[in-house]
């Protein structure tokens, strides 16, 4: 801005050249002020009748002209000056974020962010309604479906690990093979499907051999490819390399990698030491590059590790009970719940309701969050003089709390799955909560099912282990084949 100086300030150029440097104005701002100068005649002090705003320009600077001040004292005019600046910024500042809010309209726009007439405001990562999920391994005999329509499978032989994988958007009716990397070729290679258009290879597979340091990733369905590093592991580590991942996103995620031993029975009956212990890991770029997180303090590797915010996780796993130390008692290395406030970097383990008063042991399966407040747990309870039941847990709240739905699920199979609060399957029948029971919704499926998936209570897919993929829209109640895996 340029001001008529005072008398007394015209021998400071210097001063008058800062003020015109801080009120400098960008272009987009120079209209709106002028508007508010206008308003702020309206209702301005007699000391400035007479004055006349500025017209806003392209040139760089408003040019304000005051009328000249009638003879007071130096420190009159002066706190008069201030006053005015201050009644001038107090406005603006009050009528920008209005101006905001009535001329921005909001629109929806993709990776959770809603865009404003003027820019944009971001959703705290993990804060989404939906989150990308924990990778299913898939194989010739594990379809992964990720929605009705597309899919993940891996053609060839059960067993096999260098098939190519294979795709279909129409439901499983037809399938289409994804090109690969060229340096894949006539690899070994497991493949991590987490979404419709996100998977990761890492080869060669991990089952019983070292990784190697390297993956590839997809986020448009296989379309393209990127290559990325994994932590590389000595040869001389030796036994099973396990991975879990869990990703909140398409850029951030996290992976832990447990070394066991390889062919020596249940890896349970080792120490701490021999078993190596399990890393925790941090990717941003969607896995093409991980940071070492922390060395995670279970004796015995976790399951189902799962974050739903930036900071919160959660995971299984099994823990010592010196009342029953031996492998042989059915009552030894129960399952344990764990929670993370900040990343990963400590957890604690989670308490959750008793469900039997004998005693017995939990074994913890299928954590599952929808969101960042709706999850699922299932319970395996076992007891020395009764068959195992299983029951399932519910948070509403981020797992600040946990519920038992109903009654025990009628159902011995280690593969259930929850649809939502009413509805459970597992790899032979739907089942539905009744009055606080569960009760098998449809009669046992007219096949052998590999894996069966159910989007609603109505509608689901199956694939069984010869390859054919089934459909039903009425909960299991029929199936139709129709298509079939190409071999």
């Amino acid at each position: 801005m340029n001001f008529n100086t005072l008398p007394e300030e015209q021998d400071n150029p210097e001063l008058i050249n800062h003020l015109q440097d801080f009120h400098r104005l960008a272009p987009e701002d120079r209209a709106s002020l002028a508007s508010i100068e206008r308003r702020l005649l309206a209702v301005a002090p007699p000391q400035l009748q007479g004055y006349a705003p500025a017209e806003a320009s392209q040139s760089e600077t408003i040019i304000i002209n005051f009328p000249q001040p009638r003879a007071q004292k130096v420190w009159v005019r002066r706190l008069q000056w201030f006053a005015v600046v201050a009644w001038v910024i107090l406005l603006l500042g009050a009528s920008v974020p209005a101006f905001v809010l009535i001329q921005g309209k909001n629109h929806s726009a993709p990776g959770g962010k809603t865009t404003h007439a003027t820019g944009t405001v971001s959703i705290p990562p993990g804060e989404k309604s939906t989150l990308v999920g924990n990778g299913t391994l898939v194989n010739a005999q594990i379809v992964f479906m990720a929605t009705p329509q597309i899919g993940w499978a891996r053609q060839g032989q059960s067993g096999a690990k260098n098939g190519p994988i294979v795709r279909t958007t129409d439901g499983g009716k037809h399938w289409q093979q994804v090109t690969l990397p060229q340096e894949l070729s006539g690899q070994p290679f497991a493949v991590y499907a987490f979404d419709g258009n996100m998977a990761i290879i890492v080869p060669p597979a991990v089952e019983q051999t070292i990784p190697q340091s390297y993956l590839y990733r997809t986020l448009d369905g296989g379309a393209t490819w990127q290559r990325g590093t994994l932590p590389a592991l000595s040869p001389d580590d030796g036994g099973i390399v396990v991975l879990n991942w869990s990703f909140l996103d398409h850029q951030q995620g996290w992976m832990t990698m447990w070394r066991g031993i390889c062919c020596g029975g249940d890896s349970r009956n080792v120490t701490l030491d021999q078993l190596g212990g399990e890393t925790l890991y941090h990717t941003t770029d969607g896995g093409l590059t991980w940071l070492q997180f922390t060395s995670l303090s279970f004796k015995y590797p976790g399951k189902g590790i799962t974050f739903i915010t930036a900071r919160l996780g959660w995971l299984t796993t099994y823990v010592d009970d010196p009342v029953h130390p031996s492998l042989s008692d059915p009552l030894a290395f129960p399952g344990a719940l764990y929670v993370t406030h900040d990343g990963g970097y400590t957890w604690q383990q989670q308490s959750l309701p008793t469900l039997s008063q004998t005693t017995s042991k939990s074994d913890y399966q299928g954590l599952t969050f929808f969101s960042a407040s709706k999850g699922y747990l299932f319970d395996r309870v076992s007891t020395s003089t009764g068959p195992d039941q299983q029951f399932l847990y519910v948070t509403q709240d981020g797992g600040n709390s946990w519920q038992v739905l109903g009654s025990a699920i009628p159902s011995h199979s280690y593969n259930l799955n929850v649809i939502n609060d009413i509805y459970v399957f597992d790899d032979t029948t739907l089942f539905t909560l009744r009055n606080g029971q569960w009760v098998a919704a449809s009669k046992p499926f007219p096949f052998m099912a590999a894996t069966v998936k159910f989007f609603s209570p109505l509608a689901g897919l199956a694939q069984t282990y010869t390859g054919d993929i089934y459909q039903t829209s009425d909960g299991g109640q029929t199936w139709q084949k129709i298509g079939t895996l190409p071999v």
